[in-house]
């Protein structure tokens, strides 16, 4: 009905407001209260003087608007980006929150999802416009930052002496399904190998 695609977008729209006023009040408004410098990695970073604006943070309500505090590197002759501690701590995946990330991988994982499947139903469902690329690399990101859970979970089930085959662990085509923990990506599945049932 009408009635109810205006409602579920009103509501979205809320959400979406809602989440961006939350994430803008992670971090304090003034710089002072930050330290001025920051070791991230291998390198020290200094705190800059103002927030900065990150248009293109995708929540499962849509895009928000993220302010943060950034650190540039300090060496100025060096071409290292600058970091946004908020953004690190948020978890952000390629700019998406894990949940909208999560969203993403699943759909595209799901079987017989295309691309365009996945793509049109971040569109249509959660306001979030992205191409090919900026799915493929959330997918991606979101399987390699599961790959030690994976491992943990392998080393349990070897350890507790199961016969079954784990699931495999290299990403490979456009096809991708849940291993059994249902946490993170793997190739879907071919005539040729022997996979665990995806979870329910």
């Amino acid at each position: 009905m009408e009635f109810e695609r205006k409602l579920a977008e009103k509501v979205r729209e809320v959400g979406r407001a809602a989440a961006e006023f939350a994430y803008n009040h992670l971090e304090p408004e003034e710089p002072q209260v930050l330290p001025h410098y920051l070791h991230y990695e291998a390198g020290q970073y200094r705190r800059l003087n103002r927030k900065t604006p990150n248009r293109e943070v995708a929540t499962p309500f849509g895009k928000v608007t993220l302010w943060r505090h950034g650190f540039r590197y300090i060496e100025r002759d060096t071409a290292e980006p600058t970091t946004f501690p908020l953004e690190i701590q948020m978890g952000l995946v390629e700019g998406a929150t894990p949940t909208l990330a999560g969203i993403a991988a699943k759909a595209l994982a799901e079987t017989g999802a295309t691309q365009e499947v996945a793509l049109a139903r971040l569109r249509e469902q959660y306001a979030v416009e992205w191409g090919v690329k900026k799915l493929r690399a959330v997918a991606e990101s979101v399987s390699a930052g599961m790959e030690p859970l994976g491992r943990e979970h392998q080393a349990r089930q070897s350890s507790r002496g199961s016969s079954r085959r784990p699931p495999r662990r290299a990403i490979a085509g456009r096809h991708w399904s849940w291993d059994a923990m249902g946490l993170r990506c793997a190739p879907a599945p071919t005539a040729s190998s022997r996979w665990l049932p995806r979870p329910r």
